[in-house]
This record gives C-alpha cells, sequence and structure tokens, in this order.
C-alpha cells in the first residue's frame, strides 16, 4: 500500500489528463499490489483503501465527479476503464482454479492437498450445486474458501440451462436435517 502511495503521489504533481491518470493507477500502481493480491486473503477494508487511493489520486484530491461504477466501464459505454480493485482480486482469485486443477491428483505438491481431497476434489465441488452454508461447514482454509465463492458468485450471475444433470452430494437444494449431503464411502464407489 505505501509503495501505492508513493508512486501515486509521485504522479501527482503533474498535469496529467483524467485518462492519463487512470492509466497510471493501473499500470504502475495496482502493479505493485497484484501479487499479494492473488496469493493472499486480502481484508476488504484494505481492497477499500486501495480503491480509495486510487479514485483520490484519478480526481486529484478532490471529490469523484463522475460515479465509479461508470468509470469502470468499457471505452464505448462511457467509460475509462479505471480499476476495479474488487475484480481484480475477485479475478486473481479465481485464476487459482486452474492452477489446482493441473494435474490435480499428481501427488508432491502439498499446497493442493486441501482443495483436492476434501468433498471429493475440486473438480468435483466446482460441478456440484452448493451454496454459502456448504462453504462455511466444510472447514476449507479462508483463501479456499474466498475461491469457491468466487466461483459460486460467477457461476450464479450465468442463468442455468433447463435440463441441466445435478449431482446429489454437496447439492444445496437436497438436504437432510438442513445439510447437504456427502458420504466418501458413497463417492469412493461412484453413486
Amino acid at each position: 500500500m505505501q509503495k501505492l502511495k508513493t508512486i501515486l503521489d509521485i504522479w501527482n504533481c503533474r498535469s496529467l489528463t483524467l485518462f492519463g491518470r487512470c492509466l497510471i493507477t493501473k499500470s504502475l500502481g495496482i502493479s505493485q499490489l497484484v501479487h499479494s493480491i492473488s496469493s493472499l486473503d486480502v481484508p476488504l477494508e484494505y481492497l477499500g483503501a486501495v480503491n480509495s487511493a486510487i479514485f483520490k489520486f484519478t480526481w486529484k484530491n478532490k471529490k469523484d465527479k463522475v460515479k465509479r461504477k461508470v468509470m469502470i466501464l468499457d471505452y464505448d459505454q462511457g467509460g475509462l476503464r479505471a480499476p476495479s480493485i474488487d475484480v481484480l482480486s475477485k479475478s486473481l482469485k479465481l485464476a487459482w482454479i486452474s492452477r489446482l486443477l493441473a494435474d490435480e491428483h499428481k501427488s508432491g505438491e502439498s499446497w493442493k492437498a486441501t482443495p483436492t481431497y476434501i468433498y471429493g476434489g475440486l473438480n468435483f465441488i466446482l460441478r456440484c450445486n452448493y451454496d454459502k452454508k456448504f462453504l462455511d461447514l466444510i472447514g476449507l482454509p479462508q483463501f479456499d474458501k474466498l475461491i469457491l465463492l468466487y466461483f459460486l458468485e460467477l457461476k450464479e450471475s450465468f442463468p442455468k440451462q433447463s435440463g441441466q444433470e445435478q449431482i446429489f452430494f454437496n447439492n444445496k437444494d437436497i438436504l437432510i436435517h438442513g445439510h447437504s449431503i456427502f458420504d466418501r464411502n458413497w463417492f469412493d464407489r461412484g453413486i
């Protein structure tokens, strides 16, 4: 965060256009944070502080003149492609899914152990019809839970196709005593 503020302070004294200020925040400012945001569980307060610093720089320490939701839109929609830290954070976390799924059952990679072996494995969980309650109950580390939570949010933003095959286990629509079902013995037998 300190590096971001230092870089933005250096560029703050220059008379840049609004487009130029957005470009500086994306290319020089946020690049300082990408690795940390992608590999750590970053609190929402921190992301909010980063967002405030970026838009404070964009508007030269004055009140926003255009809504932030409009600023992050594409050029053809009237925006300036201003960075959205929330979207960046979610996309960097979702990028971990492909890394975790690559050679999912390969032994010797301990960093893949938790999502690979809990509740049928990551590939299986991603195909399940789970909900947020399920994620709270299964005991995943916070980072892995965030990845699945963002995937759930992404999955719910697209309408389901009618007639889609649903998996019996980890299904939010099939509950016993208010909890979804998963039985390791049944799963191992292919049920």
